[in-house]
């Protein structure tokens, strides 16, 4: 005889345990009872039904019995809440349904179970569980009609637990069997292997698949953040632990098909049903982060049966912020847009990911101009201001970091131009090195998050599938030193605005040599002359710990005797300055103005003259000489260099500067200064 456990070895729930069919439940409450009198009930109920089920399982245990019903329970939580037992029927009905509804086989364990079966072996079901038999087999038969007639064995109908080892002694009466001629497979280590394993039963341990260390962290965080919807995480992880289950996947195909899917599947599905809400009906992803994001918004279209179509725009920031540059590059621009874009109502929307919206108001004001629509444009997250009308912005969240981007690769190279070809207008694309990209495991990533979106969206999800919360929170994980797998997928990630080579990674990890430009060497450079990446915090969580150590050593001795020694030298080596010295004020000493006035001190060629700032009283207390700007009024000066990096600050400040009667030819930024003095 062969028999198998049922719950996590042939099926499983769609969430990662059986307290999310208790949220589902009371988030069908909250919607059915708010503001009556159940309120507190049903904002509850995951925790009265859990703590229901514990009580019961006491007082079962006090009679001698292993085992309770969900009747029992239910009886239980309405006598503690004082509810109509029409009504604690009624939720009963509802778990019930709900426990049918999100069932998901497993599919590998159901092939195992059909070849026992195709082999004329004999083969029962054991369980424990409150759902009684009837229950259990209407789920099976959902899946498979193999099961109608196959005996099912329930702890609750018989009062016997595997765990105790006394309902494998129930079944070998009821069958006949003994347990040197019986195999049986499950989940649970102890009742499913130990102890049937003690009893001369041949068990073999079916282990369910296990979260992911970036699932276990999030599911940890997120179990404290009360901006997150508990449902959301429950249904969100279960879809990737069950995809996982029975996919084989690299570590790109599974990131994928878990992580890129939390991150993105919520965005796309909220701009396609905030689009059916505001009557538009195409959508014109636009090249290269809508790659990925046209693929998760046709799975839910397809699997939704909306009416929607969606189109691949070639564009990029260097092109469409240039239009006007030429009227050649500018037709081509309206000539390709035409062809693309049904401009002949106004019920579209691009779908970007992450910007300034600088461009999109650039295209906005042509198609304005040309085609007289409104232009309405989803993001992800938006880092600038409200456009003026016509234009519509419609940002998902506030995420501001980027690396959203790094779940949105495309494997193509940007736009750099349009060209006619054959009759049509086609975007010029860059080269890009097809070995690196596939070295890259990207081919597995895109399967994965489509398969993903496939699973979400063809048993829809209406809790919770568009929680910015859940998005925010994963994100931030991705920022702040990740586990390993997540850290080398990200770091690995070819980026590319159009200005790097396409081969650029987007967190490279760092050498000795690399460290020591960084953390000693370089003195008031941009990174970029030092580091080919585009996140240094994420390369350093890659490095080695003799390259962590090495910086902390540095980053000490960087203002101490050695440092001064070494940016000496390197000043020393440089050759600066045409004839007579260069004299600047330096104003601000926050911390690039402490760096460049230190730099300054050793640069032949160049005297600071004086050292300013608003708050200079505060830096003089701390020793620093810093005057103030009426201070510098009769001082004779080449530029006042403001040392501040924010670019939107110092053109503040250079601003002020000229209002308040300083000559604006003398006043430059630190980088203008450094292009045109070496550094």
């Amino acid at each position: 005889m062969v028999s198998f456990d049922i719950f996590d070895t042939l099926i499983t729930r769609r969430t990662i345990s059986p307290h999310g069919i208790f949220l589902l439940v009371q988030e069908k409450l909250l919607r059915q009872w708010k503001d009556t009198k159940y309120c507190h009930f049903s904002r509850n109920f995951c925790t009265l039904r859990i703590n229901a089920e514990k009580d019961a399982r006491i007082s079962a245990a006090n009679q001698g019995r292993e085992e309770v019903t969900i009747d029992e329970i239910y009886d239980l939580l309405a006598y503690r809440n004082n509810l109509p037992k029409e009504l604690v029927n009624g939720i009963k009905e509802c778990e019930i349904q709900s426990e049918i509804e999100y069932s998901y086989p497993l599919v590998s364990h159901l092939k195992l179970l059909e070849q026992h079966l195709s082999e004329g072996e004999h083969v029962v079901l054991i369980s424990d569980m409150y759902l009684s038999e009837r229950i259990i087999r209407e789920m099976l038969i959902r899946i498979s009609s193999v099961f109608c007639d196959m005996p099912i064995y329930v702890s609750c109908e018989t009062g016997k637990t595997k765990q105790s080892g006394s309902l494998f002694f129930e079944v070998a009466k009821r069958e006949n069997a003994s347990f040197g001629n019986w195999l049986h497979y499950g989940d649970n280590r102890k009742s499913d292997y130990l102890v049937p394993k003690m009893l001369g039963i041949d068990a073999r341990y079916l282990s369910q698949e296990e979260l992911k260390p970036w699932e276990k962290e999030l599911n940890k965080r997120i179990l404290l953040e009360n901006s997150v919807n508990p449902l959301a995480l429950q249904l969100y992880l279960g879809a990737a632990r069950n995809l996982r289950a029975e996919n084989k996947w690299s570590q790109a195909g599974q990131i994928g098909a878990s992580l890129g899917g939390m991150i993105l599947y919520p965005y796309v599905w909220w701009l396609i049903h905030k689009s059916m809400d505001m009557g538009i009906r195409r959508l014109y992803f636009i090249a290269r982060d809508g790659y990925v994001l046209k693929r998760i918004g046709d799975a839910i279209i397809r699997n939704q049966k909306l009416d929607l179509i969606t189109v691949y725009v070639y564009g990029s920031r260097n092109v469409w912020r240039n239009i006007g540059r030429s009227k050649k590059e500018e037709s081509l621009v309206k000539e390709y847009l035409s062809q693309e874009v049904d401009f002949s109502d106004s019920d579209f929307a691009f779908v970007d990911l992450h910007g300034s919206g600088v461009t999109m108001r650039c295209l906005s004001d042509l198609i304005l101009k040309d085609f007289q629509v409104e232009t309405k444009v989803f993001y992800f997250d938006l880092l600038g201001e409200r456009p003026k009308e016509p234009t519509v912005f419609l940002p998902f969240c506030s995420e501001h970091s980027g690396i959203s981007e790094l779940f949105c690769r495309a494997p193509h190279g940007t736009t750099v131009g349009y060209e006619q070809k054959e009759g049509k207008i086609v975007p010029s694309l860059q080269p890009t090195d097809r070995e690196y990209w596939t070295s890259t495991g990207l081919a597995d990533y895109f399967k994965g998050i489509e398969m993903f979106a496939e699973h979400m969206s063809e048993f829809f999800v209406d809790f919770g599938a568009d929680d910015v919360g859940l998005v925010e929170t994963a994100l931030e994980y991705c920022k702040k030193e990740p586990c390993k797998e997540v850290l080398e997928f990200l770091g690995s990630v070819p980026h590319c605005d159009g200005i790097e080579k396409e081969d650029t990674k987007y967190a490279p990890v760092l050498s000795s040599l690399d460290v020591f430009n960084l953390f000693m060497w370089r003195t008031v450079e941009d990174d970029a002359q030092y580091y080919s990446g585009i996140n240094l915090n994420l390369s350093l969580f890659r490095s080695s710990p003799k390259c962590k150590r090495e910086k902390l050593f540095w980053e000490r001795h960087y203002n101490r005797f050695l440092g001064r020694c070494i940016h000496k030298w390197k000043n020393m080596r440089r050759m600066h300055i045409r004839g007579e010295k260069v004299k600047v004020i330096l104003y601000a000493a926050g911390k690039w103005g402490k760096r460049l006035y230190e730099h300054l001190q050793t640069t032949p060629g160049v005297s600071v003259a004086a050292w300013v700032d608003m708050d200079y009283e505060r830096y003089q207390k701390l020793g620093y000489p810093v005057v103030s700007l009426q201070e510098i009024t009769a001082l004779d000066y080449h530029y006042i260099v403001v040392a501040i990096e924010n670019h939107n600050s110092s053109m503040q400040v250079q601003s002020l500067l000229e209002q308040l009667g300083f000559p604006g030819e003398k006043i430059i930024d630190y980088q203008g200064f450094l292009q045109k003095y070496g550094s």
